[in-house]
């Protein structure tokens, strides 16, 4: 049985005890009471009876007499040769006593009932909103921090509501904060590695399903080692936290930018194909060749496209990285798209900027 249970079976069982010993209290008063009336009646018939007898058969008399039994009345009048003690009058004297240890009986055990009926009561009103609290508390502990418990009541259970509720805001807000610095990279703010891993994962399996284009970016700073190396390392995270903001100022909303470890870069393109992928890295190419810092710092981008180069997210990567080599081949400072795929919007930017893969 829970706990929360066991605490209201508890408290019905202290009441009903409590009840029970007022009633068991009672009655043996009452008893009391009326044993001492029969006694009080039997003496003083046998007091009637006995005038004149030898002192024996009094001394037998008051022996039966302080039994106190209606019938034993009876009895001394049947083998003491009394004709005093008429059984009748007996039965008729302890009548209204009988009639009240019944009525006594009853009443007891019509309260007792009642008692029992409202502790019950009383107790499922207690342990309710306990019962609603340890639930809650469990769902949370599960995680599912978007459970909330009604503030109905002004008194302690709604304020206890209330603080509740406050506390498992914050909580979910905590975790909504955590799980953001978790899934970023603490110097540029974009997706860490490991997010970038999952989002890929997601984006792939939508294209696979709705048969959609996906195309992946790998961006890489051209001499990134030779600026730090002149620099320092708090102007070339300055150059890193630059492309970064760059790469996100021109993708979509739904896009997502990653670092993928050092100077380099991810960025994945749901529903795009290789023409308009070109298209998005000749801009943030162009973009960074226009920021200004202790000496020009350029970009190159490899492109790779699902289908055409690859259908798990390992393959993608691996050949975007190869068009990447392409572009540093070539010059660097360049956008190189993988295999044969600069067609239509992207030829201009094919023309001008990129290397073939």
């Amino acid at each position: 049985m829970p706990s929360n249970f066991r605490h209201g079976w508890t408290f019905t069982a202290q009441i009903g005890v409590l009840v029970a010993g007022v009633l068991v209290v009672t009655g043996l008063i009452n008893w009391a009471a009326a044993g001492r009336a029969m006694s009080d009646f039997a003496r003083a018939e046998v007091a009637r009876s006995t005038q004149g007898l030898a002192r024996g058969t009094a001394d037998r008399i008051a022996q039966i007499v302080r039994m106190g039994e209606i019938e034993l009345v009876t009895h001394v009048s049947a083998h003491s040769g009394l004709s005093g003690a008429d059984p009748a009058r007996a039965r008729a004297a302890f009548a209204p006593i009988l009639r009240f240890h019944l009525q006594t009986l009853f009443v007891s055990l019509l309260t007792l009932a009642l008692a029992v009926l409202v502790s019950l009561a009383l107790s499922r009103r207690l342990t309710r909103p306990l019962e609603v609290l340890v639930s809650a508390l469990r769902d949370v502990s599960r995680g599912r921090t978007e459970v909330r418990l009604p503030e109905r009541s002004a008194a302690e259970w709604g304020e206890l509501a209330r603080a509740f509720n406050r506390m498992v805001t914050e909580l979910d807000e905590y975790q909504r904060r955590l799980n953001e610095r978790a899934s970023r990279d603490p110097l540029t703010g974009v997706l860490n590695r490991g997010s970038l891993d999952e989002e890929l994962d997601r984006s792939l399996a939508v294209a696979r399903r709705t048969g959609a284009p996906l195309a992946v970016l790998m961006l890489d700073l051209d001499d990134f080692k030779a600026y730090n190396d002149a620099f320092g390392h708090p102007a070339g995270d300055e150059v890193l936290r630059a492309l970064a903001e760059v790469a996100a100022s021109n993708v979509r909303e739904g896009d997502r930018v990653a670092r993928y470890g050092g100077e380099e870069f991810t960025v994945v393109l749901p529903d795009s194909d290789c023409a308009t992928a070109a298209a998005v890295a000749e801009r943030i190419r162009a973009a960074m060749a226009e920021r200004t810092f202790l000496r020009p710092v350029t970009v190159s981008i490899g492109v790779a496209c699902h289908p055409d180069h690859g259908d798990t997210p390992a393959a993608l990567i691996a050949q975007a990285d190869a068009a990447l080599y392409a572009a540093k081949q070539a010059g660097k400072n360049r956008v190189a798209v993988r295999g044969d795929a600069c067609k239509e919007t992207a030829q201009k930017v094919c023309d001008n900027r990129t290397a073939p893969g």
